[in-house]
């Protein structure tokens, strides 16, 4: 496999920051013996009636509910009619987390891999993802997978990463769709496969990743897996490099090119794209109102 090709991974700042706490609270329904009392707690908390809600959520919280647990460690984690307490907040959301709540399980993965309100520590974020992984949470899939890819605090696995790379793929998660084509493509783990590498790298170019729409013109402009069609190169390394990419830029003045050369062949490939968000949005609502 040419040099050319990239494998940007992800760095801590970016995807493996991705909270998913608060969006759990304005969709879960409780459905425990304490549902009644939870959701007369949680519209106070909405409403931001810090008082009453505290007032009604703690004694659920001490009683074992765990959707009062998870508002808890939002009122502590924010500052929300108490004072703002990573040590607080982190209590109450490993009591949800124990209670095997996945989506609280993925974000204190997240709090140990950045160190937030806690001491970093690598293996217990693994830990947590891993539990969040089992349960279906593609992030929780890749961020562990990229963990098991780079050997980040953990022995480096190439076989564990693509295992868990392809079930977060198989979700549409765009930067694990991404990596899982770079493994085929180097041939880690699986056979070197440019077809498979081709079906991938699309699927996450689509989701407007742009090492994605890179490596596509790297495959078109070299012929790996699909005819050598500089035309296709230089439209996918103009959307990489109107991403910001600085290889694609690269590459479109080694091939000569100017963005108004392509601009009308891009259409097609634009058109093609989902009319979605793009992937920096995936369970990002980071913020409690």
């Amino acid at each position: 496999m040419s040099t050319n090709l990239q494998y940007h991974s992800i760095d801590k700042n970016s995807w493996m920051n991705k909270l998913t706490i608060p969006f759990l609270l304005f969709f879960f329904c409780s459905v425990t013996v304490f549902a009644a009392d939870y959701e007369e707690g949680k519209q106070a908390y909405l409403s931001k009636n810090y008082a009453l809600a505290l007032e009604i959520l703690k004694p659920l919280a001490e009683a074992g509910d765990s959707q009062a647990q998870i508002t808890m460690g939002l009122m502590y984690d924010y500052g929300h009619g108490v004072d703002k307490s990573p040590a607080e907040s982190i209590k109450w959301y490993r009591m949800a987390a124990e209670q095997g709540v996945p989506l609280v399980q993925h974000d204190i993965g997240v709090k140990y891999f950045q160190g937030q309100g806690v001491e970093q520590n690598y293996l217990e974020a693994a830990k947590w993802w891993e539990l969040s992984a089992n349960s279906g949470i593609a992030d929780s899939q890749f961020n562990l997978g990229l963990m098991h890819y780079r050997g980040i605090g953990i022995p480096k696995d190439y076989v564990k990463a693509a295992k868990l790379f392809e079930a977060a793929a198989e979700q549409g998660h765009g930067n694990a769709q991404y990596s899982l084509a770079v493994m085929y493509a180097f041939g880690q783990s699986k056979t070197k496969d440019y077809a498979a590498a081709l079906k991938w790298f699309n699927k996450s170019a689509e989701q407007d990743v742009a090492q994605a729409q890179f490596n596509l013109g790297v495959f078109h402009e070299n012929g790996y897996g699909v005819e050598k069609n500089i035309i296709k190169a230089r439209e996918w390394y103009q959307l990489a490099a109107d991403q910001g990419l600085q290889e694609a830029k690269q590459k479109l003045q080694a091939l000569g090119n100017s963005k108004t050369t392509v601009a009308t062949k891009s259409k097609s490939v634009e058109s093609s794209r989902k009319a979605e968000p793009t992937h920096e949005s995936t369970r990002s609502a980071t913020t409690a109102n």
